[in-house]
């Protein structure tokens, strides 16, 4: 019996923001999506578990891409609008809130994550969160899904994790939590229902 659900944050309470914010830099700047979605992973992978600021992540996506002050602000600025939580998923949670406990496991930067989240409705239905930037672990690492099963205190099996990114759903699953692979609210209630 499922007493306890995690959701990913960006992907899944809220939209992606590369759609929207790759295609600004590449008109800004000329690159390729592929360069920018590179340089993005290059300072990506030491922001995620607190090893840099988010100040250094855009120094560093501003150097590499020669993005202005100016427009790496405008960037900024859309990271957040595309991190807020979607309505239908806001809505979901507070149903959900109602029989489960609740809690968010992301990979995570102050910016996109945190921030919008400490301004978003989502708060009141959360019974804790588990940002990477501050856990110094990141997915799929077993590491951070045994830090969260301990800090829940349910069995693995009565925790249901789900995560936009597959590979994040099966480490969940690897360590005995149950995992729906998230591509929308409805494919998620239907899922959701069959584990039932």
């Amino acid at each position: 019996m499922i007493k306890a659900v995690v959701f990913d944050y960006m992907g899944v309470l809220s939209s992606e923001f590369g759609p929207t914010v790759y295609p600004y830099i590449q008109e800004v700047t000329g690159h390729s999506i592929e360069e920018i979605k590179a340089v993005f992973s290059k300072y990506w992978k030491d922001l995620k578990i607190g090893k840099i600021s988010d100040e250094v992540f855009w120094q560093g996506m501003a150097k590499d891409l020669e993005v202005s002050a100016e427009d790496v602000g405008k960037v900024r600025a859309m990271t957040r609008k595309c991190s807020e939580p979607v309505q239908e998923m806001i809505d979901l949670v507070k149903e959900f809130s109602e029989t489960y406990d609740l809690y968010i496991l992301s990979n995570s930067a102050y910016d996109w994550t945190e921030f919008m989240y400490d301004q978003s409705p989502l708060k009141q239905y959360m019974k804790k969160t588990f940002f990477s930037h501050l856990l110094g672990l990141a997915k799929p690492d077993p590491a951070i899904y045994q830090l969260v099963i301990k800090e829940i205190g349910c069995k693995p099996e009565e925790i249901l994790f789900t995560d936009d990114k597959l590979i994040n759903v099966e480490a969940a699953i690897h360590v005995g939590m149950q995992g729906i692979h998230f591509t929308g609210a409805a494919s998620f209630r239907e899922a959701f229902k069959k584990l039932q």
